[in-house]
């Protein structure tokens, strides 16, 4: 599995970069903006179908994650989760998803409202139990060690976390911040 590709921008496609990494061209399906000739470093999934075997690029490591979290549902192929990360971002998904907001999905082409329904129904949980990669909510990996010392679970830190201020920031304060208002989801 291809985790990233790091080397210069060799050619610009329509929904596609080419990075050339010596003398190798790596063709990324990425709907980012890059400039020819920019060196950059791209997260990829490697997508391995029967008539194909695709790369897909992010700048961000939770751009990927967002993706591959929505690859997770079914009937979600790659080009329409690589649409949803784009169009909407990690931070509108999750909100949308917690609030069982259809209508946030179905402002990206191609999303109706049956679909739009089952990326919340068989995320939500995911999002609930916090079973997401540790760096799906920044920081929040040493938060969690941090509150297990006071026996509380991830995903209840995970769920406190996601109505975390955007004026927080220090592992110290997103602590306090848990510590104050775990009592309240209790």
């Amino acid at each position: 599995m291809i985790g990233f590709v790091k080397g210069k921008v060799e050619h610009l496609g329509k929904n596609y970069v080419i990075v050339g990494i010596g003398a190798i061209g790596y063709k990324i399906y990425s709907l980012e903006s890059y400039k020819k000739g920019e060196a950059v470093q791209v997260f990829t999934y490697q997508y391995v179908k029967e008539d194909a075997l695709d790369l897909y690029g992010f700048k961000k490591i939770t751009d990927l994650e967002t993706f591959e979290l929505m690859l997770s549902v079914n009937g979600v192929g790659p080009k329409m989760a690589m649409n949803l990360v784009v169009n909407l971002g990690k931070e509108k998904i999750i909100a949308a998803i917690s609030n069982a907001d259809t209508s946030a999905f179905r402002t990206v082409s191609g999303v109706g409202q049956k679909l739009a329904g089952k990326i919340i129904v068989e995320l939500k949980n995911k999002i609930a139990k916090g079973d997401l990669p540790g760096s799906f909510f920044e920081g929040g990996d040493e938060v969690v060690e941090a509150l297990k010392t006071f026996g509380l679970e991830r995903g209840e830190v995970m769920g406190i976390l996601r109505d975390l201020p955007k004026n927080i920031s220090s592992t110290e304060d997103k602590i306090k911040f848990v510590l104050k208002n775990v009592k309240k989801k209790r």
